[in-house]
């Protein structure tokens, strides 16, 4: 088995998504772009009032929705080999944020809830609540890779370098204490 370094070394880059005023849609409008990661504002009344970041390669989407009033702070990815992985299940996973091949902070433990995905039969979103949103955003925004794990057994579901993401978090912070309490 791979160690858990050299499975985080292979990381996968962050490919710049286009911004467009035409991704504005049911309440989410486009906020900024950072080095290929976007935020958007999320605010539809008594459903969502929270901005989001998202990035995506050509395997994951990684997407953070912060809701600062509320406390919350959602980590969503989506992986293109999840077929195995029934829907609407909550599953452990692990969390690590890494600086080359040191963690950041301790193992972030998580449930998270899968979905599925509009992109096929085998994609499948999962978003799960994180602790602690300012320290994980601020380990998020420093970190040069995050790798997601099935807990227990330790299968690597998503690993993605961060590159950018410090400007980027900090446009979601700006657009997320810019939101007014509904």
């Amino acid at each position: 088995m791979k160690t858990l370094a050299t499975l985080i070394a292979s990381a996968l880059l962050i490919t710049p998504l286009a911004p467009s005023h035409a991704d504005d849609y049911d309440g989410y409008q486009f906020y900024a772009n950072a080095g290929g990661w976007l935020v958007y504002k999320a605010n539809v009344p008594g459903q969502r009032n929270r901005c989001e970041l998202r990035a995506a390669t050509d395997k994951y989407t990684v997407l953070i929705a912060f809701a600062p009033v509320e406390g919350a702070l959602l980590l969503g990815f989506t992986i293109a080999d999840g077929a195995n992985f029934p829907i609407d299940k909550d599953i452990a996973i692990k969390v690590a944020l890494m600086e080359g091949t040191e963690l950041y902070r301790d193992w972030i433990y998580a449930d998270a809830r899968v979905h599925a995905n509009a992109q096929g039969e085998n994609h499948r979103t999962f978003y799960a609540r994180m602790p602690d949103p300012e320290p994980f955003l601020r380990d998020f925004a420093r970190a040069e890779n995050i790798a997601i794990f099935t807990d227990p057994g330790l299968r690597l579901m998503a690993s993605v370098n961060l590159n950018g993401s410090g400007k980027a978090v900090d446009l979601l912070r700006r657009c997320a204490y810019s939101l007014k309490a509904n």
